[in-house]
């Protein structure tokens, strides 16, 4: 049997498989499959993305973009949506996923 290393997109998949096994024990979060994502609302708002290609889209709220807006422009694995409010993380190692966890914290505190 012959082992190849994983690629980026496997990774990331399994960046993303790790987020949602997470989110599901959060108790204030409500899991959605739709198609090639997760989707994670609280109190009917949408709050997170998982997507199956290793990115997460976050609702953090324009308003808290702009009070991290340095810590969040400093971060390699995150982008701005063209959405305004959100962000976008790409799953890429377990910082990220680290990440993106405490980001989800900060998240439902903005939008509920």
């Amino acid at each position: 049997m012959t082992w190849h290393q994983p690629s980026e997109q496997q990774l990331a998949a399994s960046y993303a498989g790790q987020a949602v096994e997470s989110l599901r024990a959060w108790p204030t979060l409500v899991m959605v499959r739709d198609g090639e994502a997760v989707t994670f609302s609280a109190s009917d708002r949408e709050i997170i993305r998982l997507h199956d290609h290793g990115t997460a889209d976050l609702h953090l709220t324009s308003p808290v973009i702009d009070r991290l807006i340095r810590t969040l422009d400093a971060s390699v694995h995150l982008d701005r949506s063209a959405e305004p409010g959100w962000v976008i993380i790409r799953l890429e190692d377990s910082v990220a996923l680290h990440a993106l966890l405490s980001l989800v914290s900060v998240a439902l505190k903005a939008n509920l």
